[in-house]
């Protein structure tokens, strides 16, 4: 019986270490989320006020995008003379 009751214990401090985990790996992805629409959002807004539009294909680039992406893009809306020029690849056009 002592045997059961440590066996459960150790198996009940298992499966709350893997909970445990779980919900921190959640929060991590949720936060990930939350900054990628957050930006995605902002970007959009900056864009449309400086060029009077946000075109189809940037919000196609731009629901594909990496967070890094968004904030490269959002640091070329200073100098872009076109929405273009701020999706651009390096070395390519759109």
């Amino acid at each position: 019986v002592q045997g059961e009751i440590s066996n459960k214990s150790v198996y009940k401090e298992e499966i709350m270490g893997f909970k445990q985990f779980f919900l921190e790996e959640g929060k991590k992805e949720g936060k990930k989320e939350g900054k990628k629409e957050e930006g995605a959002t902002l970007l959009k807004r900056l864009v449309t006020r400086r060029f009077g539009s946000f075109p189809a294909w940037a919000s196609e680039r731009l629901e594909k995008a990496e967070i890094k992406d968004i904030e490269t893009w959002a640091d070329r809306i200073f100098d872009a003379k076109s929405v273009e020029d701020i999706f651009k690849e390096q070395g390519l056009s759109v």
